[in-house]
């Protein structure tokens, strides 16, 4: 039997901005229907990493390969089929403002697919509810949205393709500890539903917990650290430490049973 290829496979990937080198010879294997949590402070590369895995940015040297090929090197009809295969919520949200919650869940699939107006509202209709948002919703204006709809509709949005890669960049930022463990509720529950891969960046440990299969860690531009939720609590990498330190003095840290 063949060996399955990893969903993504990143070689010796380096990437900087006038000297500073935020990603130094990172190498990252991401295996299909796996959920990744690429966790941290802000400035460590987090988004810079998946900005240039899904070719927002394109890396000084190494190679991203998805599928085993490499994205570095694809025609301009592979790419349009590598994005097909993606979804994306970024952080803050990123919705259309002279859109209507419709038009923007369902964006891609009408500009790409050419899907029928009819056939994309009824597609909407059943994406809001799997966020927990119903047909009232639908043909409001992004001004009507508090933060946390903002975020059930990028969710929606991100899903209109059924990808089979999701990424998540910072999802939780901004919303109050309640929202935030809906919406991170969501994405657990949905991650699950669509059996895709899934890469989320963070810096909130209680999202990790809840979504992760593994974390990872970086530091000076590569991987640092590497294990799942509970190997956090037994690791003595001094990054993974000084990252606990806070979330152990409040009290809100535990490993799972």
């Amino acid at each position: 039997m063949a060996k399955s290829l990893n969903t993504f496979s990143i070689k010796n990937l380096t990437k900087q901005f006038n000297g500073n080198v935020v990603l130094n010879k990172l190498n990252l294997e991401i295996k299909p229907m796996e959920s990744l949590v690429i966790l941290g402070p802000s400035g460590i590369g987090k988004s810079v990493l998946i900005r240039t895995m899904i070719g927002l940015m394109r890396p000084n040297s190494g190679d991203i390969l998805f599928n085993g090929k490499s994205t570095l090197e694809m025609t301009n009809s592979e790419r349009k089929d590598f994005y097909r295969q993606i979804g994306m919520l970024f952080q803050e949200s990123a919705l259309f403002d002279s859109l209507s919650v419709f038009e923007n869940i369902m964006f891609g699939p009408m500009m790409n697919e050419n899907m029928e107006r009819d056939s994309a509202r009824k597609h909407a209709l059943e994406l809001l509810k799997h966020v927990g948002m119903t047909a009232d919703d639908l043909d409001k204006g992004t001004s009507e949205l508090s933060g946390g709809m903002k975020k059930r509709v990028a969710l929606a949005r991100a899903m209109a393709l059924n990808p089979s890669v999701l990424f998540f960049d910072e999802p939780t930022t901004g919303l109050d500890p309640i929202m935030a463990a809906t919406i991170t509720n969501l994405i657990h529950t949905h991650i699950r539903r669509l059996k895709t891969t899934t890469i989320t960046i963070t810096h909130d440990l209680m999202a990790a917990r809840t979504i992760a299969d593994r974390i990872i860690m970086l530091q000076n531009g590569h991987v640092e650290w590497s294990g799942t939720y509970n190997d956090l609590f037994k690791s003595k990498n001094k990054t993974v430490r000084a990252f606990l330190e806070p979330w152990r003095a409040a009290g809100m840290v535990k490993p799972l049973r």
